[in-house]
C-alpha cells in the first residue's frame, strides 16, 4: 500500500507534467504571441505598421513603373510599325496599279510576286495576309495569301477590324490578343494589327493586314522588374 508521501509525490509529478504540457502548447502558438505583442507593445505596433505601409508603397510604385515601361515600349513599337508598314503598303499599291494583265491567272502571279516585298528582312515577328473584303465571291478572284516565312491565317483578323478597313480609306491599327493553333502551342499572345485596303485590277476590294507579335515586349519588362 503506497505511503502518503509516495501518493503526494506522484500527485505533484502529475501536476508538473500537466503544467509543462500547458506551457509547451502555449509556446507553439505564434499567433497568440504576435497578438500579445500587438496589444502590449507600442514599439511593435509602430514597426509593423511602418513595414506594412512600406510594402504597400513598394507594390504601388512597382505597378506604376511597370505600366509606364509597358506603355512606352508599346508606343515605340507602334510608331515604328506604322511607319514601316505604311511605306510597305504604298509600295505594294504602287506596283499593283500598272498591272495590265487580262487573264486572272496572270494577275494572280503578278500579285503574288509583288507581295514578296513585304517579306523583306525575314522577321517572323511581322507577318502579313491579303484577304478579300467583299462578301460576294467572284470567279477568278485572287485567293488569300500570306507571308512565305511564317504563314498567317486571315481568320485571326477580327471581323470588325476588317469591316473598318473595308468601309474607310486609310491605314488603321488595333492592339488585340490573337490565338493560333500553330503558334505558341495555341496560347494567346498580344499583337498589333495594321491594315489598309488595296485595289487590284479585275478583282474585288482586298485588305492587306500586317500582324506584329508583341510578346517580345514583355521580356525587357520582366528583366527591368528583376533588376
Amino acid at each position: 500500500m503506497p505511503t502518503p508521501d509516495a501518493t503526494s509525490g506522484a500527485s505533484d509529478s502529475r501536476d508538473l507534467d500537466a503544467k509543462s504540457k500547458t506551457r509547451k502548447k502555449r509556446t507553439l502558438n505564434p499567433f497568440r504571441a504576435i497578438h500579445r505583442l500587438w496589444v502590449h507593445s507600442l514599439q511593435f505596433r509602430s514597426v509593423t505598421s511602418a513595414g506594412i505601409m512600406m510594402l504597400i508603397a513598394f507594390i504601388a510604385v512597382g505597378t506604376s513603373l511597370s505600366n509606364q515601361i509597358a506603355t512606352s515600349l508599346f508606343e515605340n513599337k507602334k510608331n515604328q510599325a506604322l511607319e514601316e508598314t505604311s511605306k510597305g503598303f504604298e509600295t505594294v499599291q504602287r506596283v499593283l496599279d500598272p498591272i495590265s494583265a487580262r487573264e486572272d491567272s496572270e494577275v494572280r502571279r503578278t500579285v503574288k510576286h509583288n507581295l514578296t516585298v513585304l517579306d523583306a528582312g525575314g522577321d517572323t515577328q511581322r507577318r502579313w495576309v491579303l484577304v478579300s473584303l467583299d462578301q460576294q465571291s467572284k470567279k477568278g478572284f485572287i485567293p488569300e495569301q500570306s507571308s512565305d516565312n511564317a504563314p498567317l491565317d486571315a481568320s485571326v483578323i477580327p471581323t470588325d477590324f476588317k469591316d473598318t478597313v473595308r468601309d474607310s480609306p486609310g491605314v488603321f491599327w488595333e492592339k488585340t490578343t490573337l490565338s493560333e493553333p500553330g503558334k505558341s502551342n495555341g496560347e494567346p499572345y498580344p499583337a498589333l494589327i495594321i491594315g489598309t485596303s488595296v485595289s487590284i485590277p479585275q478583282n474585288p476590294n482586298y485588305g492587306l493586314f500586317m500582324v506584329y507579335d508583341l510578346a517580345s515586349l514583355n521580356r525587357p519588362l520582366r528583366i527591368s522588374m528583376l533588376c
